[in-house]
């Protein structure tokens, strides 16, 4: 049984020794949401969000299903992800690009965390962060406290490592090198209530 610990001086938690478990199937599951009207209406929300500040190369960590490379274009894009199948459907089409094996030079200046930052733990997550040069997006849930945190329906102890409040994401970022360009909840409109939504660039 994972144990969630929070730092409240930090404003974020971090689970305890937790199992992480990416099913069989877990690429159908998520790719059938994210081709329902609600996701393809996020990743293009998340588009525009990119769109704003690059339009060049970027690398999105934590591909899922590849739907939101897709929508990027995948002549703009690379990808990294932890589970098997997304690994292989990246290295079908040649874009596979693991941060963890290479120069921060090799790999696109901007990265794109949506749905991931908070599946590694602390260490993985600063190591990431190191690799990216200019700018990185983040979509995670955003909690007050502990409390809210074990009743809420983001507590994943079987994929979810990291917990932040908005105060404690902006200074983990910040402590990492980067500082905030955007926060927005625009995620809430497409069903996915407490998700905060944030651009950063390296300081």
């Amino acid at each position: 049984m994972s144990e969630l610990v929070w730092f409240p001086d930090r404003g974020y938690g971090v689970l305890d020794h937790p199992p992480i478990e990416y099913g069989p199937d877990y690429f159908q599951i998520v790719r059938r949401k994210s081709e329902s009207v609600p996701g393809l209406a996020l990743n293009g929300s998340r588009c525009q969000l990119v769109e704003k500040y690059w339009h060049g190369d970027i690398l999105d960590v934590g591909v899922g299903s590849g739907a939101f490379l897709e929508r990027w274009g995948l002549e703009r894009g690379y990808g990294y992800d932890v589970a098997d199948e997304p690994r292989a459907w990246l290295g079908e089409r040649g874009i596979l690009r693991d941060p963890h094996e290479r120069r921060a030079e090799d790999l696109p200046p901007v990265f794109t965390c949506f749905d991931s930052l908070e599946h590694g733990t602390e260490n993985d997550a600063r190591a990431l962060l190191a690799k990216c040069r200019q700018l990185v997006f983040v979509s995670v849930p955003i909690f007050e406290r502990a409390e809210d945190v074990l009743g809420s329906r983001h507590f994943k102890p079987g994929e979810h490592i990291l917990y932040f409040s908005e105060p404690g994401l902006i200074r983990f970022m910040k402590e990492s090198g980067f500082l905030l360009l955007e926060r927005n909840r625009m995620e809430e409109a497409y069903g996915r209530e407490g998700v905060g939504s944030y651009a950063f660039y390296r300081a």
